[in-house]
């Protein structure tokens, strides 16, 4: 481990040295065509960033060696031919080829145009097996995942790459677990290893000497020699220590991870108390062990070393080029003269972070010497936030693809930290095969003074429906905060829309309200997000309700309310299994009126890849007479997955989609109910899963399609 680090090292010191005129004519060849190229861009990148500097030719070329039988070490590949190629104006080539005792001549950089490493990778060295004598206490199939992954359908020899460094690694993450689980003298050994150098399979022995469980008998909370009780009077030690000891179990697992907890447990209430240097010190005794050696019962003493009684001396800001001091005092939790709490500095610097301003933010406690005292005893330390601020205008190019908008292309620029003042104006632009959409948001952080932040939006949709053409103008102003006991963001919000439903024949349905109708709302809405991944979730829920109320005496033409409730849930059950269920509920009514109240462009269009996949975009939902589909006014929807993976960033997916809905609210909870069973497989990239689905209709209407194919971007639920 310790010499594969130094290489690093020296290849970054090696290729800093190297002339920028190279950074575009250093190749790498023979390892894969991605592979080559991630390579290549290492050392280009590390030539781009020096390019004021002296070539040093030999040295690039002895650490490039380096990096390659490193990168290569870690796939399996032990014993890799790499030969560095330097070709001459005229075509002529200088060949060097890698081994342990090559010591490279020193070469004139003025003499060659271009480097390129030829790599022959040989055999790939992989665990055909693992195995493990003395394991009681962890699964076979738990420690043989920290080898190598386990969860997965396919087991490529890739993913069993056999290096030294993969043997350390895997007995470092198993001594880990067994010590997490309170066996402190566990003892893990490689036994041997025998490796077939024809055909790369390693048959791996580890030996494993668990040693006896030590478990916490009983704990007694003291403050250390120098420290008067009294001064501590609101901290209650034996709350404290109830706290430190869970009172469910008797007995529980002596562990570093169990120090590491209860020691941040005490340490935040002195904290919070004005002792930022506050340390536990545990000291373990032996009670008794069993006669067998399989368990200790420890009594442990707890010293609590406050250390010094200290109070926030002065508060300097740095690195504000473009902020105004007043943006960031606003984010303080702490001021000048009170009690120094490293809790409150933290909070402070988590809140100044999501503004989103600043590449990165410090809080430094700075410790005089001498120490400052103030006339109430209290040592007084500064404190100094650190900023290095980040870019004010970005611009990105965005993409996607879904089955029914097909591809998606946008162009979005974002405006940062506006005025000084953290203020966000952003605007987008979308364009698809199916819609145009644009975007224009201004956001105040902090608005009044007031943990909220204020935003108002101006959008412009232009989207051609399964039976219409959707155009929508609309301007919207609210508030969103953030309560943090609950996990959950509100939002309220007043909306203003010019909505319009065109190319339809208007006799077609008595559901359609005049083609131009303007609707004034409030809009409420509540999200909790407790997905282990937004993008990629696999364990966690997520709750959203959102209703809408449209009236005249809000300026609206019309009178209606829109209920849309959704939640979802996902459960590694086994490891490499999933089970995702997706549960929705919508309704859209006009209380005292008549179907006809409710703009078209209200109604819900089930349909597509994100809803029930045997159908395509919006031809779930209600046809009248003629064929033309009008919309539900009440869906039901049920989504539920079985997920398993084949490759680390491959799954293949089993889905039921069941929907129950009506086409007027007077049906509710519905007439109809249609369902579909499919499977696709996903690939889960960096932007979300890219799915490839098909869904089997089980009971179609005698005018829909037997199924329907979808390849999109994105989780359905």
């Amino acid at each position: 481990m310790k010499k594969w680090i130094q290489g690093i090292v020296v290849l970054a010191i090696g290729l800093s040295s190297l002339h920028a005129e190279w950074d575009q004519n250093i190749n790498v060849s023979g390892s894969g065509w991605l592979q080559d190229l991630r390579l290549a861009r290492v050392i280009r990148q590390f030539v781009s960033s020096t390019e004021d500097e002296q070539l040093a030719l030999d040295s690039t070329i002895e650490d490039g060696f380096v990096l390659l039988q490193s990168r290569l070490s870690q796939q399996g590949f032990l014993e890799p031919r790499i030969v560095a190629v330097l070709r001459e104006p005229g075509g002529a080539e200088f060949r060097l080829e890698w081994n342990e005792e090559l010591v490279v001549p020193e070469l004139d950089e003025e003499l060659f145009v271009s480097l390129r490493f030829e790599v022959e990778r040989g055999i790939r060295f992989f665990f055909e097996r693992v195995v493990f004598s003395g394991l009681n206490v962890v699964p076979e199939k738990e420690a043989r995942s920290f080898f190598f992954p386990s969860s997965t359908f396919f087991d490529p020899k890739s993913l069993r790459a056999y290096s030294d460094r993969a043997v350390r690694r895997g007995m470092s993450n198993l001594r880990t677990q067994y010590q997490s689980l309170g066996y402190r003298e566990v003892v893990i050994r490689e036994r041997e290893s025998q490796i077939d150098v024809s055909s790369g399979e390693v048959i791996t022995f580890i030996d494993v000497e668990e040693g006896p469980l030590y478990l916490v008998e009983d704990l007694d909370l003291v403050f250390g020699e120098n420290a008067d009780p009294s001064d501590f009077g609101n901290i209650d030690l034996n709350s404290l220590r109830a706290e430190l000891v869970n009172s469910d179990q008797d007995q529980v697992a002596f562990s570093p991870e169990w120090e590491r907890t209860k020691s941040l447990v005490v340490r935040n209430q002195f904290y919070r108390r004005g002792y930022p240097d506050a340390t536990l010190q545990v000291v373990a005794n032996e009670l008794q062990r069993d006669v067998n050696n399989e368990t200790v019962l420890l009594s442990l003493t707890a010293t609590v070393v406050p250390g010094p009684f200290v109070q926030v001396g002065p508060v300097t800001f740095e690195g504000l080029e473009h902020t105004q001091t007043a943006t960031i005092k606003r984010q303080q939790v702490f001021e000048a003269g009170e009690l120094l709490s490293r809790l409150d500095v933290e909070q402070t610097r988590r809140n100044i972070s999501s503004l989103g301003i600043f590449q990165t933010n410090r809080a430094i406690i700075e410790s005089p010497d001498p120490p400052l005292i103030s006339e109430t005893g209290a040592e007084i330390r500064p404190v100094r936030l650190v900023f290095q601020e980040g870019e004010r205008q970005n611009v990105y190019i965005r993409g996607g693809w879904g089955s029914y908008e097909q591809l998606r292309l946008g162009l979005e620029l974002e405006q940062k930290n506006l005025f000084g003042l953290g203020h966000r104006f952003d605007t987008f632009g979308r364009y698809s095969t199916k819609s145009f959409n644009a975007e224009a948001l201004y956001s105040i952080p902090e608005f009044g003074g007031w943990p909220i932040r204020f935003s108002t939006k101006a959008e412009w949709l232009n989207r051609e429906e399964v039976s219409f053409v959707r155009q929508e103008l609309s301007l919207e102003s609210g508030v969103d905060y953030f309560h943090r006991p609950w996990d959950t963001r509100f939002r309220t919000s007043y909306k203003l829309e010019r909505l319009e439903s065109r190319d339809i024949d208007r006799g077609a349905t008595e559901f359609l309200v005049e083609d131009d109708t303007r609707s004034a709302s409030i809009e409420f809405t509540a999200i909790r997000d407790l997905r282990d991944n937004p993008i990629l979730p696999k364990s966690g829920a997520r709750y959203r309700a959102n209703v809408e109320v449209a009236d005249k005496a809000l300026g609206s033409s019309t009178d209606y309310q829109r209920v849309e409730l959704t939640y979802s849930y996902h459960w590694p059950f086994m490891e490499g299994w999933w089970f995702n269920v997706g549960l929705r509920h919508g309704a859209v009514l006009s209380l005292g009126g008549t179907d006809a109240d409710v703009p078209f462009n209200k109604r819900f269009f089930p349909g597509g890849e994100n809803t029930i996949r045997g159908y395509q975009e919006g031809r779930a939902s209600f046809t009248d007479d003629r064929g033309i589909y009008i919309g539900s006014a009440v869906v039901s929807l049920a989504n539920f997955e079985l997920e398993r993976a084949l490759l680390p960033d491959l799954t293949f997916v089993l889905f039921s989609d069941n929907m129950y809905h009506g086409v007027s609210v007077s049906d509710y909870p519905g007439t109809e109910f249609l369902s579909s069973a499919g499977l696709g497989i996903r690939y889960n990239s960096p932007l979300g899963p890219i799915r490839a689905e098909y869904g089997y209709n089980l009971n179609p209407r005698p005018f829909d399609d037997e199924g329907a194919f979808h390849f999109s971007l994105g989780f359905p639920f």
